[in-house]
């Protein structure tokens, strides 16, 4: 798909995880390198426990464009 639509075959992104295991949460925030200059997109992913139901996984989506 990427290289129908500009002409490669990757894309380079930046990814760091941080994992909270006492608060069972995971943050993983991704940002795109390849084109940064032209677009920046930052997303924000959370997976945490369900405060009623621990044997459930919250999930949250934040997705950014500059």
């Amino acid at each position: 798909m990427l290289k129908k639509l500009v002409g490669i075959d990757h894309a380079l992104f930046i990814q760091k995880n941080a994992l909270n295991r006492k608060n069972r949460r995971l943050v993983i925030e991704a940002r795109n390198e390849s084109f940064s200059s032209r677009v920046k997109i930052h997303e924000s992913c959370v997976y945490r426990a369900h405060p009623d139901n621990p044997d459930w996984t919250c999930f949250e989506q934040v997705i950014g464009k500059e």
